[in-house]
């Protein structure tokens, strides 16, 4: 299907594009134009998680210009971050969202075939769309996007390819760095009363095992079948030991399932806890399928199980290992994660952040975490600090769904 522009101050164009990477796959797009200026305005691509969940989510549920409401209606989203940039949201990896293959190999089983795929992508869309040729990029996404963002980054600045000027990206309550990550999964429990102190010391027990299971899977290199039974070890260790006992713990104080994306709340709406079922409904409309460029008989669902199973071996991979450098050739990085979120929570991407072995790291580890307000005197919005590109934001009074 070719690009489509409807009239109105939210102008998009969406389809399919073949990925010649790949042995028969496509992904599905859907672009908006900048409320600013889209001439000029710089072009960011937003890619939610799972793996497996469609960036529909974020076109239509968080950071897009419209919302579904509850009677299948779109309505206008006014902290659509569309106000600063012309943004690109894409269902990826194959399997994902309205995106597709007809063979079972393009089911990508790492980041070097998630990367390879996205760039190939990337270059049919700059065909389709020469005038975002040398604008700015930003590569921006949230929860596994922590995996994909900064592995897409990477494969572009290091494609060559002129028309695509990279200048930053941007993680939300990612999956980055998951050695660290899961080091913080007990103190971060501990400090919001979700466990008491002997389960905290209990877990702390098991962190040693998790730590070398996590670092056996990166060890692992090109041997293909070591690297799966590894990470998939340290998977089920590391969730087990590490991430079950505090879910269980504070269900118990709940009295009810708990809410991984955001503590203060129950789980109403099951697997995802948001009730998506309105978006779902409206992007399975045949007359939404048509003007989407989409077959009317490829489903649609939130979070598809493909791509899920195919990237289970991928978990434990971590993905900070090219951030230092990105840095060091000149990109921003912000790294941003709202406060109630437990599952990529906050306290564990801040200290990835302070892991970081680079040359702005002694400036960036002792520049304060100062609070972030709303102008002077303004209300306070959370926490930040910045040095040498790199950012980090906790954002106050939200989840996982910052956007």
């Amino acid at each position: 299907a070719g690009p489509r522009a409807p009239p109105g101050p939210d102008a998009s164009r969406s389809g399919l594009l073949p990925v010649p990477a790949s042995h028969a796959g496509e992904l599905f797009y859907w672009l908006f134009d900048s409320r600013g200026s889209p001439a000029s305005d710089p072009l960011l691509v937003w890619l939610n998680g799972g793996p497996g969940c469609s960036s529909e989510m974020g076109a239509l549920f968080e950071n897009g210009p419209y919302r579904v409401s509850a009677d299948g209606k779109l309505e206008p989203n006014e902290g659509s971050w569309t106000h600063a940039a012309n943004v690109l949201f894409v269902d990826q990896p194959f399997g994902t969202g309205f995106s597709a293959t007809r063979d079972p190999r393009d089911y990508a089983r790492g980041e070097g075939a998630v990367s390879r795929d996205f760039l190939s992508f990337l270059r049919g869309f700059y065909d389709t769309f020469p005038e975002f040729s040398g604008r700015p990029l930003y590569i921006s996404g949230e929860s596994y996007g922590g995996h994909y963002v900064p592995a897409i980054a990477y494969a572009v600045l290091n494609g060559g390819d002129p028309r695509m000027n990279l200048k930053g990206l941007a993680i939300g309550n990612g999956l980055v760095d998951p050695e660290t990550q899961y080091q913080a999964y007990p103190e971060f429990a501990l400090r919001n009363g979700m466990i008491s102190s002997g389960l905290r010391s209990k877990i702390d027990l098991a962190l040693p095992e998790c730590t070398k299971l996590i670092r056996d899977c990166n060890d692992s290199g090109a041997r293909r079948l070591k690297r799966d039974v590894d990470c998939l070890a340290a998977v089920a260790f590391c969730t087990a030991a590490v991430y079950e006992p505090i879910t269980l713990a504070y269900e118990a104080k709940l009295g009810g399932p708990m809410n991984a994306y955001d503590i203060r709340e129950t789980c109403q709406h099951f697997p995802m806890c948001y009730d998506l079922a309105p978006l779902q409904s409206f992007l399975n409309r045949k007359d939404v399928k048509a003007a989407l460029g989409v077959p009317p008989r490829r489903p649609w669902l939130a979070c598809s199980p493909a791509p899920y199973a195919a990237l289970g071996v991928d978990a434990m991979a971590n993905l900070a290992v090219h951030v230092p450098e990105m840095l060091a050739r000149g990109l921003e990085v912000l790294v941003y994660a709202g406060e109630e979120d437990f599952i990529c929570n906050w306290l564990g991407n801040y200290w990835w952040t302070l892991a970081l072995d680079w040359a702005g790291k002694p400036e960036y580890v002792a520049t304060p975490l100062a609070d972030w307000t709303d102008g002077q005197g303004g209300a306070l919005l959370g926490q930040a600090k910045q040095a040498n590109g790199l950012t980090f934001v906790k954002v106050a009074g939200a989840g996982h769904m910052v956007p």
